[in-house]
């Protein structure tokens, strides 16, 4: 199925599970409830996807393009984004347990109440992101851009609170 072009399809709970998608086109389709379960979509286009409550466990996302996707309350425990470019992407409530991300880029990414434990973010661009009320404890976050980042009650890898600006 690689190079596949699903551009604004209608692809609800669809089934990827161990598919191999690589190089497609998904731009703008709704996959509400799909399951894309160790699936490979690395350099693949998903900007402009609801992929909300999806189920995404062990997917490979290298060098994917998901700029401005809905990924509310999707499942991606394990999954790989190295390189992927996530700007604006909405991960309210997504769970990012052990999620491994080198090199992504997720500035202004909306990752309020996101489960992100145990995850490893290394040279990360999380600039201008919201990450309040998110719980990164035991994630390590080496190298990255937090420049304007919003850890407000965020639990930090420490298990601090982050701090709130000041009114």
């Amino acid at each position: 199925m690689s190079g596949s072009v699903f551009k604004g399809a209608f692809l609800f709970r669809a089934d990827f599970s161990n598919a191999e998608v690589t190089k497609s086109d998904f731009e703008s389709a709704n996959m509400v409830l799909a399951t894309l379960e160790r699936a490979d979509f690395s350099g693949t286009n998903l900007s402009k996807t609801n992929l909300s409550r999806a189920a995404m466990l062990g997917v490979t996302l290298r060098g994917a393009a998901m700029i401005f996707t809905d990924l509310q309350d999707a499942y991606l425990e394990g999954a790989e984004l190295t390189g992927a470019n996530m700007t604006g992407a909405d991960l309210r409530g997504a769970n990012l347990y052990r999620v491994f991300a080198d090199k992504t880029i997720l500035r202004n990414a909306d990752m309020r109440g996101a489960f992100m434990q145990r995850s490893k973010f290394r040279r990360a661009s999380m600039g201008g992101a919201k990450l309040a009320g998110a719980d990164l404890s035991g994630a390590r976050i080496a190298s990255v851009v937090r420049t304007g980042t919003n850890f407000c009650r965020a639990t930090m890898p420490d298990g601090k609170r982050g701090k709130c600006p000041e009114k």
